[in-house]
């Protein structure tokens, strides 16, 4: 930690980390500082043996610059963007891109979702793809079906690399070339802004990880209300 070597920090006290957000949260926001602590809290009881989720001053310290704060909401795609980016984007570049957002929009997936989505969860109908995702902390096992593009799951499949020692269903494919490298959380949160610079959206850094599961509600949302207006 370049702080503590900055300041001449040996102790991993209490205060001396409160002293260290303290800093910190002049130029970062709320939601920084929690991820920050959350890196930290792992990092540090890893390696020095320190658990500081039983710093509860720390914790009351974050909370307290939590008041009041909101996170931003990200921007979500329209229907006409998404067949766009489908249509135009090369598949040599894109082609894992693709099939995450038709996944991520179809089935309302988060991040975590797709990072967890394994090869046995997927089971192809002919006519239509068969998801179950798996149970995660607070949600229960649910399932939903992909109806359309299963063109750029089926080719996505095929491209996948015969000696692949994971069971995690995305892996990298890039210049038209496959990897034994599975996709993490924080590539899925980055394929928004990837959608929104290829397609020259406005305020592409708007696109953020929770761009999938917002944009498949408000189209949803969309989808009801036309059919309201027509009764």
């Amino acid at each position: 930690m370049n702080y503590r070597i900055e300041k001449k920090i040996g102790s991993l006290s209490e205060n001396n980390l409160i002293a260290y957000f303290a800093q910190m949260s002049r130029n970062s926001k709320a939601s920084t500082l929690w991820a920050t602590y959350s890196m930290l809290k792992t990092t540090l009881n890893l390696n020095d043996n320190v658990d500081i989720s039983r710093y509860l001053k720390l914790r009351a310290f974050l909370k307290k610059k939590s008041l009041g704060y909101q996170a931003k909401k990200s921007r979500v795609l329209e229907m006409e963007h998404i067949e766009k980016f489908l249509l135009e984007a090369p598949d040599d570049d894109f082609l894992s891109t693709k099939v995450a957002l038709v996944f991520g929009v179809a089935g309302a997936c988060g991040r975590q979702e797709l990072v967890r989505l394994k090869v046995t969860d997927i089971v192809d109908m002919n006519d239509k793809l068969l998801i179950t995702l798996p149970a995660t902390r607070g949600e229960r096992t649910r399932s939903f079906l992909i109806t359309k593009h299963l063109d750029f799951y089926r080719k996505y499949t095929a491209a996948r690399p015969p000696d692949m020692d994971s069971p995690r269903f995305f892996f990298k494919y890039a210049g038209g070339r496959s990897y034994r490298q599975v996709i993490g959380i924080h590539k899925f949160g980055k394929m928004p802004q990837v959608i929104a610079k290829f397609l020259k959206l406005p305020n592409a850094i708007e696109y953020t990880g929770h761009c999938l599961r917002r944009t498949s509600g408000a189209l949803l949302a969309n989808s009801k209300k036309r059919f309201l207006e027509v009764l």
